[in-house]
């Protein structure tokens, strides 16, 4: 039996114009978090629609984030490599 696995996308506004992106992977046996960083609400929005994020749901994230509350997404449904790839390509250095 495959161990179910938690994947998690925690954003919140870092400073003005700047999110603060944080990947949650976890299942029976232990996890892994990592932060980034993503400029501006348009590279934001670029990401999440590659990540087949409904642009409703989009919209209410960026609106509650920038009224300074975070917002968390589920994203077990999708395949980690990718969603850790794309991040890297959203991503500052």
């Amino acid at each position: 039996m495959a161990a179910s696995i938690e994947a998690t996308l925690h954003v919140s506004l870092q400073t003005a114009q700047v999110y603060r992106v944080l990947y949650t992977v976890s299942n029976g046996h232990g996890g892994a978090a990592t932060p980034y960083s993503i400029r501006g609400q348009e590279t934001l929005r670029a990401f999440l629609t590659q990540c087949a994020i409904a642009p409703e749901t989009i919209d209410v994230l960026i609106a509650r984030v920038e009224a300074g509350t975070s917002y968390v997404l589920d994203l077990a449904h999708l395949d980690q490599d990718r969603i850790t790839s794309l991040l890297r390509g959203y991503t500052e250095a």
